[in-house]
């Protein structure tokens, strides 16, 4: 063609067919005839291009631009490779797969099988008459509305994401197939309708979803969920609040499971005629706000069920439970359910006053908070909580706790009998540890586990009851500053996962140490020996022969520990390494096994004050390096490793090491008491682990010195290091922490 002014390509029927690469240029261009290349297409006409007739059939990549219309709708078109479309409007036919990228101001058509890929205004991929055959996304940003109509299945390809700013309207009803848009990465900005066989959908952030007749649909946003319509079931995972709007949603016969962290709202009434638990409304966290009233669930085959708070914190709206059951622990499968029929499942207790929010005052200049106001009545011994302390038991109480040691026990009787005093008098357990020869120190760790039971007895009430009690509270601009801080885009992290990595070249730039060491405490918890000696001399050895930045902590209240964590995780990078080590009180739940740090300022009734496993987990979510470990020399600190073997070869080169995120826990025992006293003015474990890391000569995984030093605590008393991994926290298959002399 040249560069004429206008041009036509047409042959007079006979067409063009070449091995070579195509370049052609005009201002405008109509294509009457076929053009056949093995090699590469390019037509630019800023006047517009459009096809009349004749087939293009390209084996290499095509390239279209003009800054008027694009119009190829020949049947017969084959392009082999990514076509690039620019264009006021565009459209394109493809009778096989087609790879396309689009770049329109206006409204782009795209029909054939299709694999799409670009920028642009609003989208149509195909017309009703003429759908899509199979689409597949990839990576796509659709700047305006998306409209999608396939003969076959919707997907993605893995690793890729879909964003539209605008609605979407994607129907793979024409032949019942499904649409599976898989990616965490997705993100419908606008209201979402999807229409297929089966509908599977991730959204990185809030999900607006109307469901029209489709099957079954699983929904998985990372944020807030909205959902409405029609399917044959529906299950919505949220990451934060769930909503049903005023359009309601009916689940046919299949079962409406609705589950998030956050509140979950009714403007709509949710139908399901399933039997079985055919409704199933959970908030793990929030409330359950009915707006509809009385009629707000429907289930007449089956039954629902609703999770939530309390009565008193929940807007019932007129929905009359069959039946209720309180102190409840959230169970996804629903398998803890005591009656037959629909019902109410809280996870508080039947008479509750939710606690004021947290704070240390101790060690800062901020205000004491109003004591914990808690009032709880035990459905099994009807003993009334108020205040945080159990009221004595009533004649008719036969309820056995396994969290508890009560006088009665065997244990603390022989010890009690043993050495004539009570129980949590510390002193007369050391003496019991004085008396006692050094190959047969269990019995007095066994006693001094029963009376670590008797002092916390308040403490371990109120967690059983209230499991969340202790979680620090995400910051906000009126939270107190102990705090969880944000991260961007999330609103509530129940289901918060590792933070986006881009693992950087493997050198480690900075190492950074925070050591806390805890010896005196406030009240009636005994002080410690050792914690502030080991954590000062381990932190020399980390500045002096591995080249930390060392920061010591000694008696560190609650919110000088958060302002510590906080620090860090807003100040570290993804080329450096994180190392926490806290020596100090422990303890744990025995029957859900939740751990906890007792900060310096820990009330031994009040477990608000102190800080829970599951909160240092979620600060290691928001540290950035891509080497973590927390060592935990404490009483009980086993559950901190329990997630996940380390799984990196002994012998793994350093270079393979820090290519990978490592977050490590160690902790100095398993689910059993550790040792305050030791050797040379450590505790056992601490000494160990220091002469450890001291006879590293170049560089050494963690799990290498571990079994060493686990063979020699255990030799020296009976306890057990445990070392793990922490998947949740971005922890990756064949990492570990590396310690490195500098």
């Amino acid at each position: 063609i040249g560069n004429a002014t206008n041009a036509q390509l047409s042959t007079g029927g006979s067409g063009i067919a070449t091995k070579a690469n195509l370049t052609l240029t005009a201002n405008a261009v109509t294509l009457s005839d076929s053009l056949t290349t093995t090699g590469n297409f390019s037509l630019t006409a800023p006047g517009g291009i459009t096809q009349t007739a004749g087939a293009l059939t390209i084996g290499g990549t095509s390239t279209f631009t003009s800054n008027a219309a694009v119009t190829l709708p020949n049947t017969a078109n084959d392009f082999a490779g990514t076509v690039t479309l620019t264009g006021s409007t565009v459209e394109i036919f493809d009778k096989n797969q087609l790879t396309v990228a689009v770049n329109a101001t206006g409204a782009a058509k795209v029909t054939g099988n299709l694999t799409y890929s670009g920028t642009s205004g609003d989208l149509t991929l195909a017309a009703t008459a003429t759908p899509v055959g199979t689409l597949i996304f990839g990576n796509t940003v659709v700047n305006g509305n998306l409209v999608a109509t396939a003969e076959d299945a919707v997907s993605q390809l893995a690793g890729t994401s879909l964003t539209v700013t605008g609605t979407s309207n994607i129907d793979a009803s024409v032949n019942n197939k499904s649409i599976v848009l898989f990616s965490p990465g997705n993100d419908f900005g606008g209201i979402a309708t999807f229409k297929g066989s089966t509908i599977t959908i991730a959204d990185a952030n809030a999900l607006n979803a109307v469901l029209t007749g489709t099957g079954l649909a699983t929904l998985s946003p990372a944020g807030a969920l909205t959902v409405s319509g029609t399917a044959l079931g529906v299950t919505g995972n949220a990451g934060t609040s769930v909503t049903v709007p005023a359009a309601g949603l009916n689940g046919g016969a299949g079962v409406v499971q609705l589950v998030g962290p956050g509140n979950l709202t009714l403007n709509g009434v949710v139908s399901s005629t399933a039997a079985g638990n055919a409704v199933v409304l959970a908030s793990k966290a929030g409330n359950f706000i009915n707006n509809v009233g009385a009629a707000a669930v429907n289930a007449p085959a089956g039954r629902f069920l609703i999770y939530s708070g309390h009565p008193t914190l929940d807007t019932i709206g007129g929905l009359a439970p069959p039946n209720t059951q309180f102190s409840t622990t959230f169970d996804p499968t629903f398998a803890n359910i005591p009656f037959a029929g629909s019902g109410f499942l809280y996870r508080n207790p039947a008479v509750f006053t939710p606690p004021s929010p947290v704070s240390s005052p101790v060690h800062s200049s901020i205000s004491p908070e109003p004591a914990l106001a808690l009032q709880a009545v035990d459905q099994d011994s009807n003993q009334t909580l108020e205040n945080g302390v159990l009221a004595p038991a009533t004649a008719n109480n036969n309820r056995t706790n396994p969290d508890f040691a009560e006088p009665s026990d065997p244990l603390i009787t022989v010890h009690a009998l043993r050495k004539g005093a009570d129980i949590p008098d510390t002193g007369v357990i050391d003496s019991c540890w004085a008396a006692t020869s050094d190959q047969n120190k269990e019995p007095c760790e066994t006693v001094r586990r029963a009376a670590r039971k008797v002092r916390y007895k308040n403490a371990i009430e109120v967690i059983r009851r209230i499991p969340t009690v202790a979680d620090i509270p995400l910051c906000s601009a009126n939270s107190p500053e102990v705090c969880m801080p944000a991260k961007p885009g999330i609103v509530e992290d129940a289901a918060l996962g590792p933070p986006d990595l881009v693992i950087p070249p493997t050198d480690v730039r900075r190492k950074v140490a925070i050591l806390f060491g805890n010896n005196a405490y406030e009240g009636d918890i005994p002080p410690l020996m050792t914690p502030i000696a080991d954590v000062s001399a381990i932190g020399k050895v980390l500045q002096e022969r591995f080249g930390y930045e060392v920061t010591v902590l000694q008696n560190a209240s609650k919110l000088e520990m958060v302002r510590a964590f906080k620090a860090v995780s807003a100040q570290s990078e993804q080329d450096e390494s994180v190392l926490i080590f806290y020596a100090g009180h422990g303890y744990q739940m025995d029957d859900s096994k939740a751990g906890f740090w007792l900060p310096s300022d820990a009330n031994s009734s009040d477990p608000r004050t102190w800080l829970s496993n599951n909160d240092i987990q979620r600060f290691l979510n928001r540290i950035d390096a891509k080497q973590i470990i927390v060592v935990s020399d404490s009483c009980f600190s086993g559950t901190l490793a329990k997630e996940q073997n380390i799984d990196a070869p002994r012998t793994a080169p350093r270079e393979q090491l820090l290519s990978r995120r490592a977050v490590v826990t160690l902790t100095s025992g398993d689910e059993e008491p550790v040792s305050d006293e030791g050797l040379d003015g450590h505790s056992i474990f601490a000494y160990h682990f220091m002469k450890e890391i001291q006879e590293i000569r170049k560089y050494s995984p963690i799990n290498v010195a571990f079994d060493r030093i686990r063979e020699k605590v255990a030799q020296a008393y009976p306890q057990t290091p445990q070392l793990g991994s922490v998947l949740s926290a971005g922890h990756m298959r064949g990492a570990s922490y590396l310690f490195e002399v500098k």
